[in-house]
């Protein structure tokens, strides 16, 4: 994108300064309704994917009834190819919009890395917006397809989140094709040069959530420049209180520990859970909020010395 600045203008840019209205049409002639390129200037494969990594390494390692499920990379790579599979045979192509109505841990990062291999964008919207709120902002991205576990899709119905319902969570991926929204009238582009890869959207804190599109180019800069900064290596394992960083894990080919707690409340993560979490993975790497950290730091005399050696490293 060209960065137009406007000294001294607020929010409400085209009010203060109304010749930018005029920049944006030339910008939306000029790049965005010019001819599309050929197929051959795609960029090839999704926009991130699963590292090369020792099959019977620990890829995810996450709480579940009391318990730490360990997914090896191995597993995960099979998880995907069976939902990428059935994701194509249900209709999602490149281009598509696919929301996701899924908790955060295995089923989720499988789900994600599926859509991208078929060329679908991921849309998410955190359920800490409110189920309202959320189904505000999951409309408006207007998805084709709508990922979710056994109990979403109910609410979504409820909700009147538009898309092809298909139901994940148990052994084999399901699509109930008799729960599809009207068509929307709407045709997408196959063929781009940098297709969408994601719709993220923001907290709502200053007013309506707003969604905001990630291109492939775009993920694959972040997810290089987590790894330069950090200086991650393939020793290093993640420990994320901070869910949408525990997809990075795979991505960067290391291990991935999400911790018990309430993803969409920071301030519920315990120094134990923070323990546990790194005891699970051999964590090295911990990202988490501020908020987060406090809460660890108030609740750190609750550890035993057992549990303080792995957040020694």
């Amino acid at each position: 994108a060209d960065v137009h600045r406007y000294a001294g203008a607020s929010h409400l840019v085209t009010e203060d300064v109304p010749e930018a209205a005029d920049h944006a049409w030339t910008w939306i002639r000029t790049r965005i309704c010019e001819p599309q390129p050929t197929p051959a200037e795609r960029p090839p494969g999704p926009a991130i994917d699963v590292a090369t990594s020792p099959g019977s390494a620990i890829a995810i390692a996450e709480p579940v009834r009391g318990r730490t499920r360990l997914t090896r990379f191995t597993e995960l790579s099979t998880r995907i190819d069976a939902i990428a599979e059935m994701l194509r045979n249900s209709g999602v192509r490149p281009g598509h919009r696919v929301a996701l109505l899924v908790p955060p841990g295995l089923e989720l990062t499988a789900a994600v890395y599926a859509c991208w291999r078929t060329g679908a964008a991921i849309v998410v919207a955190d359920t800490g917006l409110g189920w309202r709120r959320m189904a505000e902002a999951l409309r408006s991205a207007d998805p084709d397809h709508l990922i979710g576990v056994p109990a979403a899709m109910a609410l979504a119905a409820a909700l009147r989140i538009p898309g092809q319902r298909i139901v994940i969570g148990g052994r084999h991926p399901a699509t109930d094709s008799g729960r599809i929204s009207p068509p929307h009238g709407r045709k997408r582009s196959e063929i781009t040069a940098d297709p969408e890869a994601a719709v993220l959207f923001t907290s709502g804190a200053t007013g309506p959530p707003k969604g905001v599109v990630y291109r492939h180019s775009q993920l694959r800069a972040q997810v290089e420049l987590v790894r330069a900064v950090c200086g991650i290596t393939p020793d290093d394992r993640l420990v994320a209180a901070f869910a949408p960083f525990a997809l990075y894990g795979p991505a960067l080919g290391i291990g991935a520990a999400v911790p018990q707690m309430d993803v969409t409340r920071p301030g519920t993560l315990t120094a134990i859970a923070l323990a546990d979490a790194a005891a699970a993975v051999g964590g090295t790497l911990v990202f988490a909020s501020p908020a987060a950290l406090r809460n660890v730091v108030a609740t750190a005399s609750q550890l035993t010395a057992g549990q303080r050696i792995p957040l020694a490293r």
